[in-house]
């Protein structure tokens, strides 16, 4: 979890904050008024990338792997995600809901400021030399890659595994590349095919690469620019940038290949970044424990900007770990331990023994999750 400062994304908004109707709020702009300067759309930016901080930790990653095959939920647990773990939730489910939900509101970020990025020709009014309009186009790559992110999120978790044969009748998700906030509930889009969902996600993907790719000739003036990624002095690891950079682009390209079981894809988008050299595979337990206990690691291509430890939302280790006032609710199933063997650093680093004792008075010896023991440089514990 590595720090720089992002500025807060300026509330867009028409609402009012005083019984004078006529009065336009202290804190927020009209939306037209809101990318009109370089200023603008760099808030907008850092906007986009503070999704981050609350689309990738919390529900969002434990919620899939409770509802997973992998884990076992103990005699006493506390029923936290039980639903999701029983499989007897529905679509009113609060985490299932807020998942959906807020990826959306993600993509309606990310389609403001691509929209406004395609006014900017249109109003004689908005005035930007020749290096600011090359730094858009790159804030703009982000964007796209942001977008196909979500996507592809909501994808694995929403709609169904994917096949080439069946996957233009298979529905998909509802596709929004507009920013249009005025839509009735009776305008939303209908569910895409399958096929047009994954086709929407690599054509971002290829939008995001070819904008941010300008950036790696030296065109727009980031902190540095360091083995291939954009780095803030003292923020962040050798290899890892806070920026969202071309590598990051090709990461998930291979993400996707593999999902859509494009397997030739797939293993060239990692074989490149692999045979780059500029993240090494961790070749030790301890280099592969310190990717996540202590944030480190040379395999790292994109860490996402925190500035403090509140940044990181809930604990992802407690329902696992039990620490320091709960129990362990979830312990791993002996079919996800038998797929390492005893020379696997993975099977180490992920995994802990201990010896678990139930109310019931049942005890034995066990596995239990430790892939999420939490950066000790923050709180001075395991989290």
């Amino acid at each position: 979890m590595k720090k720089i400062s992002m500025i807060a994304l300026t509330i867009l908004t028409l609402g009012v904050t005083s019984c004078d109707m006529d009065k336009m709020p202290y804190d927020a702009v009209p939306t037209e008024e809101a990318l009109t300067t370089i200023v603008g759309f760099e808030e907008a930016r850092a906007g986009i990338y503070s999704v981050y901080l609350g689309l990738t930790g919390g529900s969002y990653v434990l919620a899939p792997e409770v509802q997973a095959d992998a884990f076992n939920a103990v005699a006493d647990f506390s029923n936290k995600y039980g639903e999701l773990h029983r499989w007897t939730f529905e679509s009113t489910n609060s985490t299932v809901e807020t998942i959906w939900s807020n990826y959306y509101a993600a993509i309606g970020r990310v389609n403001f400021f691509i929209d406004g990025v395609g006014k900017i020709d249109e109003n004689p009014e908005i005035e930007l030399t020749e290096t600011q309009r090359q730094q858009i186009n790159v804030y703009e790559g982000e964007a796209y890659f942001t977008r196909a992110y979500c996507y592809f999120y909501l994808a694995t978790l929403f709609c169904r595994y994917y096949d080439v044969a069946t996957a233009a009748s298979t529905p998909g998700l509802p596709l929004q590349v507009k920013y249009e906030p005025k839509l009735s509930a009776t305008q939303y889009p209908g569910r895409s095919s399958l096929e047009d969902t994954y086709k929407q996600i690599l054509e971002d993907l290829e939008e995001a690469e070819e904008r941010i790719e300008t950036a790696k000739n030296g065109i727009v003036d980031y902190d540095r620019y360091i083995n291939g990624a954009y780095v803030t002095v003292n923020t962040a690891p050798k290899n890892c940038g806070n920026y969202i950079t071309v590598d990051v682009v090709t990461a998930l390209k291979a993400r996707v290949a593999l999902q859509m079981d494009d397997y030739e894809n797939a293993a060239k988008y990692a074989g490149d970044l692999v045979n780059s050299n500029r993240y090494p595979l961790s070749n030790t337990a301890t280099d592969f424990e310190s990717v996540w206990k202590n944030d480190k690691g040379t395999e790292t291509i994109w860490q996402i900007a925190m500035t403090s430890a509140d940044d990181a939302g809930v604990p992802l280790g407690t329902i696992f770990i039990g620490y320091p006032t709960t129990k362990k609710d979830y312990i791993p199933t002996q079919t996800l331990i038998d797929l390492y063997n005893e020379k696997d650093i993975r099977l180490k680093t992920y995994f802990g023994k201990y010896h678990l004792t139930v109310s019931s008075g049942n005890a034995a010896d066990i596995y239990f999750f430790n892939k999420y023991p939490g950066n000790e440089y923050y709180n001075g514990a395991p989290v």
